[in-house]
Formats: C-alpha cells, structure tokens, sequence
C-alpha cells in the first residue's frame, strides 16, 4: 500500500468510527420514567383507582402499552390516556389484596421505544374485625418484600443494542469498500 493511501483510509476510518459512535449517544436519551403515582414498591391499604406514568419529555400517544398483572395473571385494561409527558390508567374497581406490577410500553417523541416495570401492593382488610386479625395484618410501613422488587425491575428495551449492531456493520462494510478500492488503485499503478 502506498503511504498517502493509507493516511487517506485511515482518516476515513477514523472518520466513519466517530460518525457511528456519535448517533449512539442520542439513542441512549430516549423518554425516562420520572415518577409514578402509587409510588414504585408502595404498600396500599387501599386499590387505587389509577395509574399515572410521568416521563421526562413528550410521548407519541398512538403507541402506548400498560398492562397490569398479578400472580403471573393479566387484567385486562382499557383506556389508557397519554397527554404530554403523563400516561394515566384506570384500573379496575376493588383489586383483591396482592401485589400488581405495571408493565409500560410507550414511544418517545424522538421515537424511541421505552417499556420497564412499577409495581405496587394492596393489603386486604380483616374479614373479621378482631383484635387478633389486626395485629396479623400487614402494616403499610412493612418493608417491600423481594418478590416485588424483583417484579419491579427494569427492563432494557435493547434499542442502543440495536443501534450498536447496525453501527458495527456498517463499519464493517466501509472498512470493505476502502480496501476494494485501495486494491483497484494499487493495481491500475
């Protein structure tokens, strides 16, 4: 290979890595979950009536997902409402005692795809109101057991994978085209 070629296929290189790795930086600040009313991991003596999902800038509405599940059992939602940055959902009347992750799914205004998990627990009243079953029910300042925090966890919607695996490949592919080329050069010399 001659010198000047090889300053030349370097620098495009070089040029080519930053202008993949740049475009990665914006994929990664995509919508984030800023607050959600109840509270992630809250205990409730009471259902709630809503869900609300607060994120950090403005949502698509089209393209919104909740889904409520408990036990490994999914209820049925209808109606959620994206306004802005804020999702509301209603949930369903009297949820029985137990503990109720929301699984989200909405679409950034950049669109970006962004799903993860909150989750909440509804302790159930004494059937008999005695002195004994109140002191055996759980209290709201109980800690979190770790079964919810395990439902609770994030998950990763994989799109800063995506784009890394499509980065990796287009550099793959110009790092064939300079060599191509640099072969037909050097044999027309």
């Amino acid at each position: 290979m001659q010198p000047r070629f090889r300053r030349r296929a370097v620098g495009i290189l070089f040029a080519a890595a930053v202008a993949i790795g740049w475009p990665a930086a914006p994929a990664s600040a995509h919508a984030a979950l800023k607050s959600v009313n109840p509270l992630d991991g809250a205990v409730l003596a009471d259902a709630p009536g809503q869900v609300v999902l607060t994120f950090n800038e403005e949502l698509q509405e089209d393209f919104t997902t909740v889904v409520l599940t408990t036990d490994g059992s999914r209820i049925n939602l209808l109606g959620a409402r994206t306004s802005g940055d804020t999702v509301t959902q209603p949930l369903p009347n009297a949820l029985p005692a137990g503990t109720y992750a929301t699984s989200y799914r909405v679409v950034s205004a950049d669109g970006h795809p962004v799903s993860g998990k909150v989750a909440f627990r509804v302790t159930a009243p004494p059937l008999v109101p005695s002195s004994e079953a109140q002191s055996s029910a759980p209290s709201p300042s109980e800690p979190i057991p770790a079964s919810l925090a395990a439902v609770a966890a994030s998950e990763d919607d994989g799109s800063l994978a995506w784009v890394l695996v499509v980065g990796g490949l287009a550099l793959v592919a110009l790092i064939a085209g300079v060599l191509v080329v640099g072969r037909r050069r050097n044999s027309k010399a």
